[in-house]
């Protein structure tokens, strides 16, 4: 997400509030607050509240449009999805234009402008309406 000095989100023009409450070395939780419509995956700090380790699918096809977001930390892609069962094909939606969402049935796939890869499974859930949680992380240089 590109924000402005003053809180303004440049994707979108919301408004955020970051701050940083837990650092134990380099490890550190960061808490942000986005305005606007309700977030989709995030209720742990409260509605529109998020933070840097969230990391979550909700697919809601065909009910709604866009039917699939991924909440990355602070960011969240949104997806089309086109095609028939066993061909859809995911277009990327605003703040998600340059990003790839893939599904094989069984897991997610989401790669990010820098090549960093997101698998989601059914595997790993998210508490009740919220999807599934990252199952892997794997950095463009191959690191995990």
């Amino acid at each position: 997400m590109r924000v402005s000095p003053t809180g303004i989100s440049m994707d979108d023009g919301r408004y955020t509030y970051q701050s940083k409450d837990l650092s134990i070395g380099s490890l550190a939780l960061e808490r942000s607050y986005i305005s606007g419509p309700d977030m989709a995956a995030n209720r742990f700090f409260g509605p529109n509240w998020t933070h840097n380790y969230d990391m979550s699918l909700v697919s809601n096809c065909p009910s709604t449009a866009p039917c699939a977001t991924v909440v990355i930390g602070r960011t969240t892609y949104k997806f089309l999805r086109y095609g028939s069962a066993g061909s859809y094909q995911w277009i990327a939606d605003g703040t998600a234009v340059g990003t790839t969402l893939t599904f094989d049935g069984t897991t997610y796939l989401l790669v990010d402008r820098q090549g960093t890869r997101y698998q989601f499974t059914s595997s790993v859930t998210a508490f009740s309406g919220a999807g599934q949680r990252v199952a892997t992380v794997t950095e463009a240089n191959g690191a995990s």
